[in-house]
């Protein structure tokens, strides 16, 4: 079997590098292959979704072993946009349920892994001020992003403790805190100060949260919904995997490749080989 192309793609936020005077945002990728879908198989019941999705980006990162952890959020999105878009295709088959009560509509749509993607972000650089004045002192708060790996992490002590997860989660994103020029803890914050602390985390990385606009076409109510590539790729990919066993089968009879090469295919490859046996075994 030929070895997988690898794919140029890039991120809007990027990973600053050791000194944060440097910042990478182009990356190789290759396509997802029965290898990694029987990985993902595999450590279904192991790991959280947002572990496998970090786990099955590292492995389709072409040298760049352990980047994804390091990566934010929107960043991981966007590369598994991109390697959604490289393995399946560019258009995504959706359905969301009308919030109406007594509507309940079931809608079906389609995105664009193209469209869903942002441009560079102009703000990126490795961490950003935040000031604010609350009675009557002026307070300043340096902060950054949180990594894939603070969000897995976080997402782990949330399944027993969701408020302790939320703090120690922004405890890694501020690097330092002063009340009138002396530095101080972060529980010393007012509670506003804290609240505009989570957006501004929440605004410098866009990518890491999409945001539908949606018009129920039975009801017409407007409603918002979102969208986590990371869930709908991991989706995808179970239904698919629930397939593999038989598709190796059937080539590995049909065809006499070892499973090691019927697994390296990416799952385009692999459907359309299935297809040719199928019309073949019909004489068309």
């Amino acid at each position: 079997m030929n070895g997988a192309v690898v794919f140029r793609a890039s991120v809007p936020g990027g990973l600053w590098l050791d000194g944060a005077d440097a910042c990478r945002r182009d990356f190789a990728l290759r396509p997802v292959s029965g290898a990694d879908e029987m990985f993902l198989l595999d450590s279904e019941n192991a790991a959280l979704p947002g572990e496998r999705a970090t786990a099955l980006l590292d492995r389709c990162l072409v040298g760049a072993d352990g980047v994804a952890a390091r990566l934010s959020i929107g960043d991981r999105e966007a590369l598994l946009l991109q390697l959604r878009r490289m393995t399946l295709g560019d258009h995504m088959d959706c359905t969301q349920i009308c919030p109406e009560p007594d509507c309940a509509e079931r809608m079906e749509f389609t995105l664009s892994t193209t469209q869903l993607l942002h441009a560079p972000y102009e703000h990126s650089r490795p961490e950003h001020d935040l000031k604010d004045v609350e009675d009557g002192h002026t307070y300043l708060a340096r902060f950054r992003a949180p990594t894939v790996d603070e969000v897995d992490r976080a997402a782990r002590v949330a399944r027993v403790d969701p408020e302790r997860a939320g703090a120690e989660l922004l405890r890694c994103c501020v690097s330092a805190i002063t009340r009138d020029s002396v530095n101080v803890g972060l529980d010393t914050l007012p509670s506003p100060m804290l609240k505009r602390l989570d957006a501004a985390i929440a605004e410098i990385d866009p990518q890491a949260e999409t945001e539908l606009a949606l018009t129920c076409p039975a009801c017409g109510v407007a409603f918002s919904a979102t969208f986590e590539c990371a869930a709908y790729f991991l989706s995808e990919l179970a239904a698919r995997t629930r397939h593999l066993l038989h598709d190796v089968h059937t080539l590995a009879s049909y065809y006499h490749w070892s499973e090691s090469d019927i697994l390296a295919l990416t799952p385009g490859r692999r459907d359309r080989y299935i297809a040719k046996i199928a019309e073949s075994l019909s004489g068309a």
